[in-house]
């Protein structure tokens, strides 16, 4: 049972998915402060969120310390989207060094994630 709850605790620390993170208020202001950080606004029964998810997913790996990838879940952080006028979902924010640099409403294709990072961060 040690071990158990062990895995358990080890698993909680790491990432949602591959180099994706949740964030929730408490959390959000710190993680977009520095660098870039990608932020998919989503919901858990947002139809178009569900398709988009994989292709953030393929992106946050392939871009991986470039930018921050993280999601931010509407229905536990309504005050995080009323704060930076979320009102569609999903929403794409991209931030430098916690100013907004980029916004796309809506899915957004693969290369589109791509030359937000690269023109974020100059790489």
């Amino acid at each position: 049972m040690k071990k158990f709850l062990s895995t358990l605790m080890i698993m909680a620390a790491l990432p949602l998915m591959g180099s994706v993170s949740q964030v929730g208020s408490a959390q959000f202001n710190q993680a977009i402060s520095q660098g870039v950080a990608v932020v998919d606004f989503y919901a858990d029964w947002c139809g178009p969120c569900k398709q988009f998810a994989p292709t953030f997913e393929s992106i946050s790996n392939e871009m991986a310390g470039k930018a921050s990838f993280l999601k931010v879940n509407a229905d536990q952080s309504p005050d995080i989207l009323q704060r930076h006028n979320v009102r569609a979902l999903p929403t794409i924010i991209v931030f430098k060094n916690g100013t907004e640099f980029a916004r796309k409403v809506g899915p957004a294709d693969a290369e589109t994630l791509r030359g937000y990072v690269r023109a974020a961060s100059g790489k």
